[in-house]
């Protein structure tokens, strides 16, 4: 809420600005005389005029007031220290809550607050979105110009903090995205620029992923409303999406906007276009340092799910060639009433973070940048993402492809930051990430086993960690068993795992911390089991569900209550076990029974496997003697052994497709 001297605030701040004008201008009599008729100063004039004839700001329009401050902000004959007097105007209108999001349109609210609207709002802050990216004024020196940076990205932050930050579009979005990328990976500009930019990011993440599950709410009301006008008579009496519909408001071609960034060097990060801050500043050389976004508006497509048209913007990586913004009152012809920012900015976000993880196309500066910033969306919106499905396979695709690919880095460093976003990423979403869990379990086993001798001990350890935080995670090793060891297709990770650890944990020479962390991991196993066999329904499997493809196996719930257990005759209890945070319904988990019928399947299946890649015919006789496969043979099982078989030789399966005999197999495969 604005304070009651709101009006004496800018009146304050308008008196502040003139002076400074002026100051500037007395340097020369000549250059006095032109600044009291240049345009920016007569605003403020025009502005003062206008305040003195009110007795309260909210009679008078946001853009009214915020105008003259914004102009002074892109002027391009205004220095420095007077764009950032600018700036801090308005970063402090917009701190103290002179933008005030009105409740409702209604005549009450217009007698209480004057002619205040959503759409006044919405203006207000597209104005300062825009004039804010196209910061320009007349360099001094290299440490004020960066102080003036500063200010602008401070600006940017408060401004999508702010509640009416929620009315900023998914253009402007991107473009204060851009301008915090650009300074951010700018090797010439100072440490502490550069990391403020990266804090000013960290904020604007985090705000996003922290509102994802309302804008997907949003998304949701938007797709009824949709519907309901265009088949009224197939309306439902059900007012709201059910929990389990997820509605896609991202056309499958929103991933054209970004570019990936291109290919530099380790050892420098890309350019950005401020030219006073790359370069020593000649203080009798008047130069324009510029804060530019690069931001390609093309043609705009209509959403499949919601109807609502959505800008297409490139968010393209930073370059040394320079590009100015439209100015805001040509952006504003086309769309006079800005749409307020929604999943397309978050999916924009989120696929420009991962192409910043490929590390055959980024420096490790800009790959720890990344790094950070996905753990921060994780930390806040791990289960939003899961429920959006372009998010989800933005995170199923190019997430865990470039994350996997960092796990082979030789850095430590950034081999632990790699290993935290894998753990949040499998932690909450590992229902829809099946393969990718083993891909990446099965590398882990590969770094932590004592027989790699390529493979330092600093990695080791970390490794090793990392599995001991997994098997800590509540019903992970039952997960791991079902789900992989009792799978046909699958390998037998869990065993894998236990006996990569019992290697660990025996000290050859001396005792080492990896002996403790694979005795911790061990132990975390043995503990599972013991609270397993304890339960109450210690005769049905407690596991979760096939993470991918099986419907019959859902996510594990503990069938345990959580309070302490008595020890023996002691009064002292142990602590209590964490529930499972993804439980369902133990009516459909699989008996033990089942779970035992499956794994000697799986051990027919790997035989039969053996002897088809010697002899198929051999193989499928087996398999067929020992009830894997129907006799006589349908082709259509057929073709699923073949196709989901990762034992299987790709040789042995082209030569038994080309046979003629197997042709209704080759059609069922094709």
């Amino acid at each position: 809420m604005a304070p009651s001297n709101a009006l004496s605030i800018v009146q304050s701040e308008i008196s502040l600005l003139s002076t400074a004008l002026k100051c500037n201008a007395r340097i020369s009599f000549r250059g006095y005389q032109e600044e009291m008729k240049s345009p920016v100063y007569k605003n403020f004039v025009q502005l003062r005029s206008i305040l003195n004839s009110v007795s309260s700001l909210n009679e008078v329009e946001p853009l009214v007031y915020l105008t003259p401050f914004l102009e002074v902000i892109r002027a391009e004959d205004v220095t420095g220290p007077i764009t950032g007097l600018a700036l801090t105007a308005v970063d402090k209108f917009l701190s103290y809550g002179l933008l005030e999001v009105p409740s409702t349109d209604s005549a009450e609210w217009v007698a209480t607050h004057g002619p205040r609207s959503f759409r006044s709002v919405s203006m207000a802050v597209e104005a300062i979105a825009d004039f804010g990216t196209q910061a320009r004024f007349v360099g001094t020196d290299r440490s004020s110009d960066e102080v003036v940076l500063m200010k602008v990205l401070h600006l940017l932050r408060t401004l999508l903090l702010v509640p009416a930050g929620a009315f900023i579009s998914d253009r402007a979005v991107r473009e204060i995205l851009q301008s915090c990328f650009r300074i951010c990976f700018e090797s010439k500009l100072s440490e502490l620029l550069r990391r403020t930019a990266e804090l000013c990011l960290t904020s604007i993440v985090q705000l996003f992923f922290s509102r994802l599950p309302s804008i997907l709410w949003s998304s949701q009301k938007q797709w009824v409303a949709a519907n309901e006008h265009s088949e009224p008579s197939q309306v439902s009496d059900q007012s709201v999406v059910p929990t389990h519909q997820n509605v896609d408001v991202v056309p499958d071609n929103a991933s054209e906007r970004l570019d990936v960034p291109p290919k530099c060097d380790r050892e420098k990060t890309p350019d950005i276009a401020v030219a006073t801050a790359n370069e020593p500043v000649n203080p009798s050389v008047e130069e324009q340092s510029t804060l530019e976004a690069h931001a390609q508006e093309a043609t705009q497509e209509t959403c499949e799910a919601t109807g609502e048209i959505i800008a297409q913007n490139n968010m393209e990586s930073p370059r040394k060639t320079e590009a100015t913004l439209p100015p805001a009152n040509e952006a504003e012809v086309g769309n006079p009433t800005p749409q307020p920012y929604g999943l397309p900015a978050v999916y924009d976000l989120l696929h420009y973070l991962i192409s910043l993880l490929a590390p055959d196309h980024n420096s490790d500066a800009i790959i720890s940048v990344a790094l950070g910033l996905i753990a921060i969306a994780l930390e806040t919106g791990a289960d939003a993402i899961a429920s959006s499905p372009s998010l989800l396979r933005l995170v199923q695709g190019d997430l865990t492809k470039n994350l996997l690919l960092l796990l082979y880095s030789d850095r430590v460093w950034l081999f632990a930051a790699t290993l935290r976003v894998c753990f949040m990423l499998f932690e909450s979403m590992r229902k829809h990430l099946k393969l990718q869990l083993e891909v990446y379990l099965q590398r882990l086993i590969a770094i932590s086993s004592p027989d790699n001798e390529t493979t330092g001990y600093e990695r080791r350890e970390v490794a090793l960690d990392s599995v001991v935080r997994i098997f800590l995670v509540p019903g992970m090793a039952t997960e791991l068993y079902v789900n992989y060891d009792c799978d046909p297709y699958c390998s037998n990770l869990f065993e894998d795992i236990t006996k990569m650890l019992a290697k660990n944990a025996y000290p050859v020479e001396r005792l080492m911390s990896t002996h403790f962390l694979a005795l911790d991991a061990l132990l975390a196993v043995l503990s599972t089991i013991g609270t397993n066999c304890t339960s109450p329904d210690s005769g049905r499997q407690t596991c979760s569900p096939q993470m991918g493809e099986s419907e019959n196996l859902e996510p594990a719930k503990p069938s345990f209550e959580a309070e302490s257990v008595p020890f023996r005759d002691h009064s002292v209890g142990v602590a209590r076990v964490r529930l499972n945070r993804h439980p369902t319904d133990p009516s459909l988990l699989p008996s033990r029974d089942k779970l035992n019928a499956a794994k000697a399947t799986k051990k027919i299946l790997i035989l039969g496997s053996d002897q088809f890649n010697i002899s198929p015919k051999a193989g499928i006789a087996f398999l067929q003697k020992n009830g894997v496969l129907r006799m006589p043979l349908d082709p259509d099982e057929m073709a699923h052994f073949l196709r989901e078989n990762p034992r299987l030789d790709k040789r042995m399966i082209g030569e038994y497709l080309s046979d003629r005999k197997n042709s209704d197999v080759l059609a069922a495969y094709v």
